[in-house]
């Protein structure tokens, strides 16, 4: 029998990005459809065991081992080799894992540098085309992080082609190998009864919804600016449900100003702002919608629309290159970003077109090739 391969996995529990820890999320439920041989031990690095403990739960993963992010493997370690070194400048125990064959995201720190294969990880690159939702300090440093990365002799990958075209555009003498793999969601869970969460959110029968965090570049007002056309021109009565984290550390006068714009418009009847919710309580809610909306303007790949994929709901999206890249092939209804008239005619016109986001389409496929593809890079 062949050796079991033993990668290394940074993780967090991080609902300011929540997008980053359902990834690593996916990828292990991902790689728990493999045949038992080919399944890899996977050492999560992380910063506390209950995010470990997370991790186990949701994925229910055979092989699954942790250490601390700083590289000890309990508390008490890390408190004595924290004494150790303030006192004699020595650490008792190691920080290192042995006998790594990858780690995943890389980042460079010395319990990740004995693998043999080291894989970065940037999700986009929206600091170079929209540098303005960030501070100067934000863009400067993720730059000088993605010319390291780029520098390096390592593995860098991407989760679009449209995110590896950017790369090579910024980067076109760089030196890591770079391998484009988009990801696919696993929703295994038994969603919940609709009814219930009906009641539990206050929510009426009917309603489009929008499952994104509150950062400007998620483009929620142009949602408002349509619901706002809608209501004045065609008396407009269902309503959009919001959910995600309404913080935005670059922004945070952003949601603030969503709100306002529903208090100064009246829009109070047609919108429903959730906040961050129960991953199955969020999915049960995206296969009861009229239709799932993404009106992004900028993405490395969506997990919303991995999301509607997953449970074939029709989607609405901005028209952005890495939408149409993930949507190819499906009946999915695309408006240019900034065009809320063009995005309330697609709500009208969907009332009367109960469509599937794709006629025929068994999306599984999608998540056993993102386990193997994902396990070709550590061979």
């Amino acid at each position: 029998m062949a050796k079991r391969l033993k990668i290394a996995i940074s993780y967090n529990y991080n609902k300011g990005w929540i997008g980053g820890t359902y990834y690593i999320d996916n990828l292990v439920q991902a790689l728990n459809t493999l045949d038992d041989a080919e399944k890899p031990i996977l050492s999560i690095i992380t910063g506390k065991k209950e995010y470990f403990d997370i991790l186990k739960k949701v994925t229910s993963y055979p092989y699954l081992t942790y250490q601390i992010s700083t590289g000890e493997t309990s508390f008490f370690k890390k408190l004595v080799n924290t004494f150790l070194f303030r006192t004699i400048n020595k650490r008792l125990f190691s920080r290192s894992i042995k006998n790594l064959d990858g780690v995943f995201p890389y980042y460079k720190s010395e319990q990740q540098d004995l693998a043999k294969t080291k894989v970065y990880w940037i999700a986009d690159f929206q600091e170079h085309y929209l540098p303005h939702f960030f501070s100067e300090e934000e863009v400067i440093q993720r730059k000088e992080a993605q010319k390291a990365i780029a520098n390096s002799t390592n593995v860098l990958l991407l989760s679009s082609q449209n995110a590896c075209q950017h790369f090579k555009e910024i980067f076109p003498e760089h030196k890591v190998k770079i391998r484009v793999l988009p990801f696919a969601v696993t929703n295994k869970s038994k969603l919940n009864e609709v009814s219930q969460l009906i009641k539990k959110y206050n929510l009426p029968d009917r309603f489009f919804i929008c499952c994104n965090q509150f950062w400007q570049h998620k483009n929620h007002m142009v949602i408002l600016e349509a619901l706002n056309y809608m209501k004045s021109n065609y008396n407009w009565n269902i309503p959009i449900v919001f959910t995600g984290n309404t913080g935005d550390y670059r922004n945070p006068g952003y949601y603030p100003s969503f709100l306002n714009y529903i208090e100064q418009n009246n829009l109070k009847t047609l919108t429903f702002s959730l906040g961050f919710v129960d991953r199955i309580d969020q999915l049960t809610l995206m296969n009861h919608a009229l239709a799932i909306i993404q009106p992004s303007l900028f993405e490395g790949w969506s997990t919303v629309i991995e999301d509607a994929k997953s449970l074939n709901k029709m989607i609405i999206a901005s028209s952005i290159d890495v939408h149409q890249e993930q949507l190819q092939h499906s009946n999915a209804k695309l408006f240019e970003h900034s065009d809320f008239k063009k995005l309330a005619y697609i709500l009208k016109e969907s009332l009367a077109n109960d469509q599937k986001l794709f006629d025929v389409y068994n999306y599984s496929t999608k998540v056993g090739q993102f386990a193997k593809s994902f396990i070709s890079i550590f061979k």
